[in-house]
């Protein structure tokens, strides 16, 4: 049976076991793109994974939204995790770029809902500085 089958198994209130039968030859790692979207149950049970069977799992995601705030699913993952590697951007200064800014109409937004959905053109990359400021590339 697929990963993918038993992801939509686990969302099933009635299922009490998480990947059951899944064993280490069969998939030596798992690994997790947008992984600050994933709720912190879930990422509990990933974890469950690494101990009890040996699988190597690599999570890619965000830590905080648009408003600095840690996604719940980024927070456990960082309680959790064995090991936190960041990918650097930089911001349009050249300084390292830690906040993620939403954009609308060229502005930068700081009220709304967490998520939202849209492209990467509605976010881009800023230095504490500039994310303070509301700053955009002059």
């Amino acid at each position: 049976m697929k990963v993918n089958t038993y992801l939509k198994t686990f969302r099933k209130k009635k299922r009490r076991r998480f990947l059951p039968d899944l064993k280490k030859s069969e998939y030596p790692a798992l690994t997790f793109d947008e992984a600050q979207f994933l709720r912190p149950n879930l990422i509990d049970k990933l974890s469950d994974l690494v101990d009890r069977h040996n699988i190597t799992i690599i999570c890619y995601g965000l830590r905080t939204d648009f408003q600095s705030k840690l996604f719940p699913g980024a927070k456990r993952l960082m309680e959790l995790a064995d090991d936190i590697e960041q990918i650097k951007t930089i911001c349009w200064c050249g300084k390292r770029a830690h906040f993620n800014a939403r954009i609308m109409n060229s502005q930068i937004i700081t009220d709304g809902d967490q998520l939202q959905l849209g492209s990467n053109k509605s976010y881009v990359s800023l230095c504490r500085k500039h994310y303070k400021l509301k700053q955009l590339k002059d």
